[in-house]
């Protein structure tokens, strides 16, 4: 599957390469980008220095009835890890 993650909204427009067993094909990919219902926006243009923490405060708003469990977070790069608090529970309200 293909997930599109836009880092801004609005008009996107790509190319998607993929090589198989057979030869490549390339397909355009035009996609829109739209706000998050969780109003989470991406960390663009940081700069941290090499074996540096960077500890940001991520909120999210839940506009959902349902109670929101986040279980995993993800990067794109390779060269980060990202990693849950260890101190907050099930049960905490944070």
């Amino acid at each position: 599957s293909i997930v599109f993650l836009p880092r801004h909204l609005g008009p996107v427009e790509g190319t998607l390469d993929i090589q198989t067993s057979v030869g490549g094909f390339l397909y355009v990919i035009n996609a829109y980008g739209v706000p998050s219902p969780y109003r989470i926006a991406p960390f663009l243009n940081v700069s941290v220095f090499s074996g540096q923490r960077y500890t940001p405060p991520i909120s999210i708003m839940n506009p959902y009835d349902s109670v929101l469990h986040v279980t995993e977070v993800h990067t794109s790069e390779n060269f980060l890890h990202l990693t849950l608090p260890s101190h907050i529970s099930a049960d905490d309200p944070e």
